[in-house]
């Protein structure tokens, strides 16, 4: 049967693409899910299915592994299997996982199209596993949708032929939109529902430079905890499992910050709208808070989504206590003057279109 497949594997790749899916399922465009299960741990991935309405995923790949080539080693034959027996006429893939990549190789591999949504992102930091994933998967392309035309940029001075790129704004602004309404309705954990009405900071941290230094993790959390004593304010860490292994055992001497599970998608974007101000190393979740108008510090050296940055209210701190101090006091006491992150009003809209101009036979 003629069809288009997603490939997808991760909490930031279901709810970016879940707005494509969900117009592709609505125009009854023949579609199959492949998902990699890169995260294994059902509250940061199969949840989402059921909180999203997206339909179940096609096959799962059962993926998760301890480093990254056993992962690759367990995608690669998995995705040649698939997609040997039950051929689509386009792969398409989200963003800079292992599982966008592995999907794109292993598409190219098998001469079939690929499509990359949120292409065109650079770091320049080839540290972050992420970048290769994402230059590799942007090359290995037929078509290309990059949020910005800083983005597309980046991709034209790379050698990429320009008709393969078209400048589509990023799905989280439609997924966000989206969203937001049903997910006031979330129940939050006990936990967590004291925080509603008040002040307080959220903080998501998990990316190897910050986590995987346990000494520099826990003076970074220190240094948190003290800022907000100063500035009279809670806060509350959500820990990915990779961030809560590297705690151990030993508790913080904490004051203001709490430490607590990861909770599922609606939940946390009804926490993530009443939070005061966003502390974080995760690129989805800077977009997320300019789209709603949250000021943001990035405790990373860089980013690979500068937008962000010129929409005014998200800075950049690296590992710099004084400098996180500071950026904090800084958007909580002054005034932000927001601009637009995107110049496309409807970027799903505008990728399903292009999706069904190049590859028409999905929807015969």
């Amino acid at each position: 049967m003629r069809h288009l497949s997603i490939a997808l594997g991760t909490r930031p790749e279901i709810i970016k693409l879940a707005p494509i899916i969900r117009r592709l399922r609505d125009k009854k465009i023949p579609l199959t899910l492949i998902h990699t299960n890169q995260h294994y741990d059902h509250i940061l991935d199969g949840v989402f299915f059921e909180e999203l309405d997206l339909p179940p995923p096609t096959h799962h790949l059962h993926a998760a592994a301890g480093s990254h080539g056993e992962m690759f080693g367990k995608m690669f034959p998995a995705f040649e299997k698939v997609w040997t027996e039950d051929r689509p006429e386009a792969v398409i893939v989200q963003g800079d996982t292992n599982s966008s990549f592995a999907a794109a190789l292993i598409a190219t591999r098998l001469r079939i199209p690929v499509a990359h949504v949120e292409a065109g992102l650079r770091s320049d930091d080839w540290d972050m596993p992420e970048e290769a994933n994402r230059v590799m998967t942007d090359h290995l392309a037929n078509r290309l949708y990059a949020p910005t035309e800083e983005h597309a940029a980046r991709l034209l001075g790379e050698g990429i032929a320009p008709e393969k790129i078209l400048v589509t704004g990023n799905t989280i602004a439609d997924a966000v939109t989206e969203h937001r309404v049903i997910a006031k309705k979330a129940a939050l954990p006990a936990a967590l529902s004291s925080y509603a009405g008040t002040r307080f900071a959220l903080l998501t941290l998990h990316r190897p430079a910050l986590v995987d230094d346990p000494v520099k993790l826990r003076s970074m959390l220190t240094a948190t905890d003290e800022l907000l004593v100063s500035e009279s304010m809670r806060g509350v860490l959500l820990t990915h499992p990779r961030t809560r292994k590297q705690l151990g055992d030993t508790p913080l001497p904490l004051k203001a910050l709490a430490i607590e599970e990861p909770i599922g998608y609606l939940p946390m974007l009804k926490l993530f709208q009443d939070a005061a101000i966003i502390i974080t190393d995760s690129g989805g979740l800077q977009e997320e808070a300019a789209i709603l108008q949250i000021p943001c510090v990035t405790v990373r050296e860089n980013t690979e989504r500068p937008e962000t940055l010129k929409a005014g209210g998200n800075r950049i701190v690296g590992f710099d206590h004084a400098a996180l101090q500071q950026a904090v006091h800084d958007f909580l006491h002054g005034t932000i003057n927001w601009k637009p992150l995107y110049s496309v009003a409807h970027p799903s809209d505008m990728i399903v279109a292009d999706l069904l101009s190049h590859f028409p036979c999905a929807s015969s």
